[in-house]
């Protein structure tokens, strides 16, 4: 196996998006270039989904998030579309 001269591997069945703050307390937001229906999802670390909904979105897309009423810890937003996902950590101050 020769792995020269490669810089990068992208899976082309992820949604690349980004989620901010890493450290919420009220909100975390949302961006990303998007095409169409997509569904998020919030996860504990439990493993159970605390937040789903859906978006559509064609293009740069910004949405805020309130996540004011979750419990402190770990989580994880979950973004959909189709067979294609991405997700993204955050914690819950």
């Amino acid at each position: 196996l020769n792995l020269t001269g490669v810089s990068s591997i992208h899976n082309q069945d992820e949604i690349a998006f980004e989620v901010y703050p890493s450290f919420a307390q009220n909100s975390i937001a949302i961006t990303g270039d998007f095409s169409g229906n997509q569904t998020y999802s919030i996860i504990d670390a439990q493993g159970a989904i605390v937040v789903k909904s859906n978006f559509f979105a064609n293009g740069a897309f910004r949405e805020s998030i309130d996540v004011g009423s979750l419990p402190k810890g770990v989580y994880f937003l979950s973004v959909a579309q189709g067979t294609k996902s991405g997700i993204k950590r955050f914690i819950k101050q």
